[in-house]
């Protein structure tokens, strides 16, 4: 074993005098060599010493420690008194040896070239340096050194040109990778080289045998060349050498995966460096420290150690280690959960490519930085990196970095929900990579294309690509992806519904992972076969699976399995008894409510536990339904609406969590340091991680909890009868939640409830994409809208058609998808062939709508107590945002009609009662004083609203910067949700203000839910971005409707939409359609 093995030469090591660690010439982790260079000092002074060196030295190169060491003593040599000599020697006498041999060698070659003037006054100082040595260290062995060259005979001369002409030829031998011929050739010069005693040539081939023999793979044979190195190279005193040496071993160490022995070389490297003195040999070991402190998983100490690497790098201006290592501190940093810090540092290492105009570099660098921004949610910013890799491989084709770009930007888009769009990249990443026979490639693209058919539904031609993945990784040997191919297929299974067969596909890969010791795997493996067993109706097998797993379960502290097997045994008492069944899963619901995220880099993201979230409570829903629906007993109805109820509580919980997740405050980082500083091999570490894990975990919810704040209340919840009974007269409630294979809709007023079962995600959602496209096209999509707009009044609406047809006022909680479309945009009834567009039955023509993000919440709006409000009005728009800083501000157009829009919403309110701030004004800054100091009662905002439907919380509204810098002009949801709001009405007259994250994990969580969470009763905010012209008029007439008229917000906005649907240029729903009222429906009273 390589463990075994490293013991020993460490013990062997030690017998052999240790001394401190060096470099040698080895590949840093990246590509980049790291040989410290063989350089002489710089020749300034005409001496006959100065002179031999400066002939031999390289053109380039910094000068090393043992040049400086010569040319200081050549000078005392030369000019000053014995003592002054005999003290410098004495205080740099780690450096005597290295430059004894270095006068030698350099004096050997002078001679060969027939300079033996030079040679004599090299032998001359290399003799005084070596009698002062001894005298100071009682060491002979540089006396003995100088005293065999002088004592070399002709013929020994002769022998010793030839082992150098041997040296040269096992050169060009390793340079066209003759490796083995290269180490037979190096074993003649060492024969030589020991037969005339040249103690130092010989100590310099012992290292090359290491070097070689690395580069050919056979670490063992390193470590037995190194050694004998070691003992060769402190017979001559050369502390570089000895130090090259020690960093050979513990490469050797670390390529046998000792990574600890490994460490301790590479620590020796260190401290004999900073004696020495040789600074680039100092950044190469800090360097190779930090790849062992990373295999450890020290990653706190190794992200030291590169750093301060970086330093040493920096101080010698070599762009290429210094963009390797921010690299590997970026790395670092991701693994850690540091995302922010990675993506400055991966940014830092794309500036330092682009300044060296290194174009592989950059490539490397912007697709790294792409995949930490995506793993921040950060999609859009991901995606616009991964299109400068895109054109920078257009100039500078490299096939491996091409098929990586389409694997990352397909992933991206896969978790964006761009079904399509990842498809089409997918399909790349498998072309790609069949084309560069790149066959691992090949299968991983087959098993993402596998998911995204599952995605889309088509269940039979992912299951056919999960087969062709599986043979193809058997193959190759790769057991990583033929496990991952057996799991794809299981759940393609589980889909098709095949219970059996998806529970024999996880026994397949169950028994694979226990022959490979992955205990991990094992336990997922495991519960898929319970959780086929459960949906195969075999309820007690299931369960004994269960029992038999949770105590490893519960070691692992994986919060997903930890989940997975609570819903598991819910569900296997889905079939036997209903009961068990509920109380099983209100345990597990709890689990999940309480769970919140994990340690550094292992975290278990917010965003995928609201994922989780909500689709276990869709699948709990739906149960329950269809219980009530074999019961007869409206109980279990009750049961569904309420965990419906709990998910959609939890939609901005869930947002602020994601983005708080990528955030830290110092208290946490140096939680998280002290926890990966741990030595996994040491006793009591098992212990002391999970003492610091709990530590940081109460840090962390700290912090959340502050971060959260109202969001952390629990605002209660409303059972379906508190809020039949609750309902104003004449209004009915609508709920959806929308789940894969069909989705719920509970329809209820004050007569009574209902629960119907609707098309699934994927129907819903391509006929919602249809319907705004059509939306989007004035005039060019009319027969589309009609046909959309008609099919999904029939799907949303048509089945509860008893509570709509007898109540004018709809209360609408929409899910995913819902959350993208105007209702009042729908069809009542088939318009007449000939009618305009004008007089086709749109909703919004017979009933008033308001939206709520949950029944509960809109109950809580209605009912809350008005605030003591300032004033009536602040109103902020038309920025200009060409006199604002930044490349984004300056591509942003201004909104030229805002300000009259502004002036003539104005207009109905008093002067001394309104604040309104326009154009140069309509900063940041101004916004939140006011809202601070003025408390007012309405806020309208006329900007752009900069949506991120994707991560919500970079959503924002945009305003200007202040001139001091202290607010970047981005109104920011987190800012939202800080701010002291007290406004019975918000207005966000921009583009796309509503719309927010759509996805299974939160349904939309946009900048309305911030406003409503903040304290504002009601909304007014937009679906899709709005025509400039159209809103100021539509504007207008809703405030007048709302202030002048008494009307609540939902009725004037309905009355503002059938008047400028009757206005002939925007009578079309793309300009009447697009606001929509959130919140109460009696606001602003």
């Amino acid at each position: 074993m390589a463990g075994v093995r490293h013991t020993s030469l460490r013990e062997r090591v030690e017998r052999r005098r240790p001394r401190r660690p060096d470099v040698t010439l080895l590949v840093l982790k990246g590509g980049v060599a790291m040989a410290s260079r063989f350089v002489f000092f710089r020749c300034t002074r005409p001496f006959l010493v100065a002179s031999l060196l400066c002939a031999i030295a390289s053109a380039a190169g910094a000068q090393a420690p043992e040049e400086r060491f010569i040319a200081d003593a050549d000078s005392l040599f030369r000019t000053a008194p014995r003592e002054a000599l005999a003290a410098y020697v004495a205080e740099r006498s780690i450096l005597a040896g290295a430059a004894v041999c270095r006068l030698l060698d350099a004096a050997a070659a002078a001679r060969d070239e027939g300079r033996e003037g030079e040679e004599r006054g090299g032998i001359e100082l290399a003799g005084r340096i070596a009698d002062l040595r001894r005298d100071a260290a009682g060491s002979s062995a540089l006396v003995e050194l100088v005293g065999a060259y002088a004592g070399w005979s002709p013929e020994q001369r002769a022998m010793r040109r030839a082992a150098k002409a041997l040296e040269r030829d096992a050169a060009a031998a390793q340079a066209e990778k003759r490796f083995a011929e290269q180490r037979a050739i190096l074993h003649r010069a060492l024969e030589i080289y020991t037969g005339i005693e040249d103690r130092y040539s010989e100590a310099v081939v012992w290292g090359t045998l290491g070097v070689a023999a690395f580069y050919e793979g056979d670490f063992a044979s390193v470590q037995e060349y190194y050694l004998s190195a070691l003992d060769a190279r402190r017979r001559v005193d050369n502390n570089i050498l000895v130090g090259r040496t020690l960093n050979g071993l513990g490469t050797a160490a670390l390529m046998l995966e000792d990574y600890g022995g490994s460490a301790e070389f590479y620590r020796r490297a260190i401290e004999l460096r900073r004696e020495t003195g040789d600074v680039g040999g100092l950044g190469t070991s800090l360097t190779y420290l930090g790849n062992a402190y990373s295999k450890l998983g020290r990653l706190a100490d190794a992200r030291d150690a590169y750093e301060e690497a970086l330093v040493v790098v920096e101080a010698s201006g070599n762009p290429k280690q210094r963009f390797e290592l921010l690299n590997g501190i970026a790395a670092l940093e991701a693994g850690m959960g540091r995302t922010r810090e990675a993506n400055a540092t991966y940014e830092r290492a794309v500036e330092t490519a682009v300044e060296s105009a290194d174009a592989g570099g950059e490539i490397i660098g912007r697709m790294n930085l792409a995949l930490t921004l995506q793993a921040a949610f950060r999609y859009r910013d991901a995606l616009a990196e991964l299109d400068r890799v895109e054109a920078l491989l257009r100039e500078n084709p490299d096939p491996t970095q091409a098929v990586l770009l389409h694997r990352n930007r397909g992933q991206a888009y896969l978790e964006m929900g761009e079904l399509d769009r990842a498809r089409e990249d997918l399909l790349g990443y498998l072309s790609k990579a069949r084309e560069n026979g790149m066959e691992g490639q090949e299968t991983e693209a087959t098993i993402k294309l596998g998911y995204l058919y599952r995605e889309l539904g088509a269940a039979d031609r992912g299951r056919a690509l999960a087969d062709t993945a599986f043979a193809r990784a058997e193959r190759s040997g790769d057991r990583v992806l033929a496990r991952e191919a057996l799991l794809l297929a299981a759940q393609l299974e589980q889909a098709q519904g095949d219970a059996d067969e998806a529970g024999a596909l996880y026994g397949r890969a169950l028994e694979r992972d226990r022959e490979d010791g992955a205990e991990t795997n094992c336990i997922e493996d495991e519960l898929g076969v319970a959780n086929a067993a459960a949906l195969a109706g075999k309820g007690e097998e299931a369960r004994r699976i269960y029992r038999a797993i949770e105590p490893r379960v519960r070691a692992a502290g994986n919060e997903g399995f930890a989940l997975a097997l609570s819903f598991g045994v819910g569900h296997s008492f889905e079939r036997e008894n209903p009961d068990s069944a509920r109380f099983h899963y209100e345990r597990a619901l709890a689990l999940m409510e309480r769970t919140r995220a994990g340690i550094g880099g292992a975290e278990l993201g917010s965003s995928y536990l609201g994922g989780m979230r909500r689709h276990y409570a869709e699948e709990v829903a739906r149960y329950y339904v269809r219980t009530a629906r074999k019961t007869k007993e409206d109980r279990w109805i009750f049961e569904a609406f309420r965990t419906i109820e709990r998910a959609k509580a939890r939609g901005l919980l869930d947002l602020v969590e994601s983005s708080l997740a990528h955030e830290h405050s110092a208290a946490e980082d140096a939680v998280l340091d002290s926890i990966y500083r741990l030595d996994p091999s040491a006793p009591g570490y098992a212990e002391a991680q999970r003492i610091l894990e709990r530590r940081y975990r109460a840090v962390r919810e700290a912090r959340i909890v502050s971060a959260a704040g109202r969001l952390e209340q629990d605002p209660g919840m409303f059972d379906l009868e508190a809020v039949r009974r609750s309902l104003p007269r004449g209004t009915a409630l609508f709920v959806y939640a929308v789940g894969d294979s069909a989705s719920l809709l509970w329809a209820a007023d004050r007569k009574g409830f209902a629960v119907h079962e609707i098309p699934g995600r994927s129907i819903l959602r391509d006929d919602v994409t249809m319907f705004r496209s059509a939306l989007a096209g004035p005039g060019g999509a009319d027969a589309a809208l009609r046909r959309y707009a008609g099919k999904l009044f029939t799907a949303l609406l048509s089945p509860a058609e008893e509570y709509l047809s007898r109540n004018a006022r709809c209360v609408v909680v929409p899910d995913d998808c819902l959350f993208e479309i105007p209702f009042e945009a729908l069809l009542v009834s088939e318009p007449g062939d000939d009618a305009g567009i004008e007089a086709w039955p749109f909703l919004a023509k017979s009933h008033t709508l308001v939206y709520a993000p949950s029944a509960s919440m809109y109950l809580k709006l209605r009912d809350a107590a008005a605030s003591p409000n300032g004033i009536d009005l602040v109103a902020i728009g038309d920025p200009d945002y060409a006199a604002g800083s930044g490349e984004e501000g300056s591509a942003l157009r201004r909104l030229p009609h805002s300000r009259r829009e502004i002036e003539d919403i104005g207009m109905n309110f008093k002067e001394r009662r309104r604040f309104i701030a326009v154009g140069a004004e309509a900063t940041e800054t101004a916004l939140k004083g006011a809202l601070a100091e003025r408390r007012p009662r309405f806020l309208h905002l006329a900007a752009h609203g900069l949506v991120d439907p994707v991560n919500p919380a970079s959503s924002s509204i945009a305003l200007l910067p202040d001139a001091e810098g202290r607010d970047d002009g981005r109104f920011h949801t987190l800012e939202i949700l800080a701010a002291p709001l007290a406004c019975r009405l918000v207005t966000l007259s921009a583009c796309e203000s509503a719309r927010g994250r759509i996805g299974r994990s939160e349904g939309v969580v946009g900048l309305s839910r911030a406003f409503l969470a903040a304290g504002a009763s009601c909304v007014v905010s937009s679906l899709w971005p709005v025509s400039d012209e159209s809103t100021s008029i539509l504007m207008g007439s809703f405030y007048r409707a709302m202030v002048k008229g008494k009307r609540t917000a939902a009725e004037a906005l309905n009355e503002a939409r059938l008047e400028l649907m009757k206005s002939g240029p925007y009578g079309h729903p793309f300009h009447w359609a697009a606001f929509i009222a959130i919140g109460s429906d009696r606001a602003p009273r």
